[in-house]
């Protein structure tokens, strides 16, 4: 709590709020976030970067705005709403317009709901997507939320099953995006921390049958949620995360991201994977609320990390180094 009328009502804000945090408090954290601004109170990971990363579908933006592939998606608002009743808006292809989207004054379904998801679903298509494809959450981490489609007829049973609201999110707005399946079967995240990489893991994925579970297990930082099945089959097999040697092209391309996001994303990290032709698709971006565990749960039997590795001590330096300018 502050008074509005305090001349400077704190030293220092460190911000280690979820960027997936309820909306409630993701409205509540920018405000004191802002308040600190005008004060010229020192912030670790200040409003700007914060607010682009609570949105997934600005996630999307900055990577195209960087240069960089993304999943192509299409936006999709809370159905109930009579001003946003349909797909806004496809997030462009590598960032770029395409021409070739069709526009369809109709599409087939059984349901109000079905025919909007199966528009937004054949908009995919008309630029070249194939199935499998997700549905995702604009407002939520660690895969919450998250539903894949094999083909139409499973999206419109989805359609059908759900209640009048199919949007997973709490701001009701989901992405209903191409699935691009990793090559290597492993997903890659990079921590960034005062604009440079801190550090990088690669984790790779268990059910090739149902790849929601790999993204909804993304534990590295320690926070998940399991399918019971899943969460089986992981404890079964092991060491599944290890210390990854982020290569120098991808340390240029967090670069290039940090310079859109804005000089106030002190710390966070970064999602990508590599298709079947070898290149890199980014997918989510995170400011700061896990890091990589130090339980020894990470593999690092090549020697990636130096022996005692810590990325906590170097984020504890970092907010003190900044807080104390």
């Amino acid at each position: 709590r502050f008074s509005p009328s305090s001349s400077q009502p704190w030293d220092g804000v460190v911000n280690r709020v979820s960027d997936a945090a309820d909306p409630v408090l993701v409205k509540s954290t920018l405000a004191i976030l802002h308040a600190a601004e005008l004060w010229n109170v020192p912030i670790f990971n200040g409003p700007k970067s914060y607010s682009i990363c609570c949105n997934k579908v600005l996630h999307h933006h900055v990577f195209a705005r960087s240069g960089l592939r993304t999943p192509r998606s299409v936006v999709l608002n809370r159905w109930t709403s009579s001003v946003a009743a349909a797909p806004v808006d496809i997030v462009a292809e590598y960032g770029k317009d395409d021409p070739s989207i069709a526009t369809r004054s109709s599409v087939t379904g059984t349901t109000q709901i079905g025919r909007k998801l199966l528009y937004a679903a054949r908009r995919l298509m008309d630029v070249g997507c194939q199935w499998p494809i997700l549905i995702k959450p604009n407002s939520a981490g660690f895969g919450a939320g998250i539903r894949i489609f094999a083909n139409e007829e499973e999206l419109l049973r989805f359609a059908t099953d759900v209640s009048a609201d199919p949007i997973p999110s709490e701001d009701g707005v989901a992405l209903l995006q191409e699935y691009v399946r990793p090559a290597d079967d492993s997903i890659y995240r990079v921590w960034f921390l005062r604009g440079r990489v801190q550090c990088g893991v690669r984790r790779v994925l268990l059910d090739s049958s149902n790849p929601t579970n790999d993204f909804t297990s993304g534990c590295a930082g320690g926070s998940c949620s399991l399918d019971l099945d899943y969460a089986r089959k992981k404890s079964k097999a092991g060491t599944t995360t290890y210390a990854w040697a982020v290569t120098d092209d991808v340390k240029e391309d967090i670069a290039r991201i940090l310079r859109v996001i804005g000089d106030d994303s002190d710390a966070g990290s970064i999602e990508l994977l590599y298709d079947e032709t070898g290149c890199k698709v980014y997918f989510d971006l995170n400011l700061l609320s896990t890091l990589p565990l130090v339980d020894g749960s990470i593999g690092n039997d090549t020697g990636v990390w130096p022996d005692e590795y810590n990325p906590w001590s170097e984020l504890s330096e970092a907010i003190i180094g900044k807080l104390a300018c």
